[in-house]
């Protein structure tokens, strides 16, 4: 009875000792407090698209503004055609088309073409296309001469009637004869005007 009672005190306290660290693990985790910091981190990632939008808006509305400036460019270039090298029988006739300000186009082109540059231009339709090569043209023509000094190619016959008004206006002023070529009518009066001399021919 006595070792008995010795090998039960004896596990007794093994016992013991496996519980304690258990219970104070168990202990831990309920003392242990919560942490809500990831709260806060939800409400920072919902708050990151807003601010991503307002550099976006702001972009968009500049691009907007933009635009707006490019289109209104292809009209108004801030130079009037009294700036440009032109004599006064060219400026004259362009104001009285009620022309005074050069679209984008003009102001692009019309030095270059009066100092006889070969170019190549693109441009919008109604930005004055027409007038861009019509100027320095005109302006280079000699007067009186009845001898063919420049010609201009159209696709149509209404579109080569529309550089010859236009030519006409510019050229109001000056002793030019302009003459439009085409088929589908008579050639007889074209002929015949061709023989008396002609500065300028728009044909298709």
């Amino acid at each position: 009875m006595s070792k008995e009672n010795d090998e039960t005190q004896t596990e007794a306290p093994e016992e013991a000792s496996e519980e304690t660290p258990k219970d104070t693990a168990e202990a831990a985790e309920e003392a242990e407090p919560s942490t809500p910091a990831e709260e806060p981190a939800e409400d920072a990632v919902a708050a990151e698209p807003a601010e991503e939008q307002a550099p976006a808006a702001d972009a968009a509305a500049e691009e907007a503004s933009e635009n707006a400036e490019a289109g209104k460019s292809d009209y108004q270039s801030g130079r009037a055609f009294a700036d440009f090298p032109l004599s006064p029988t060219i400026l004259e006739g362009l104001h009285g088309l009620g022309y005074t300000e050069a679209t984008q186009v003009q102001a692009a082109t019309i030095e270059p073409g009066l100092a006889g540059r070969d170019l190549l231009v693109r441009a919008k339709t109604g930005t004055g296309k027409t007038c861009a090569f019509c100027v320095p043209m005109i302006e280079n023509v000699e007067e009186g001469t009845r001898k063919v000094q420049g010609i201009v190619l159209a696709p149509t016959r209404e579109l080569a009637n529309q550089i010859a008004e236009e030519c006409a206006g510019i050229a109001r002023y000056k002793d030019l004869r302009i003459l439009p070529v085409y088929g589908g009518v008579s050639m007889g009066p074209q002929v015949q005007a061709l023989e008396e001399g002609v500065e300028i021919v728009i044909g298709t």
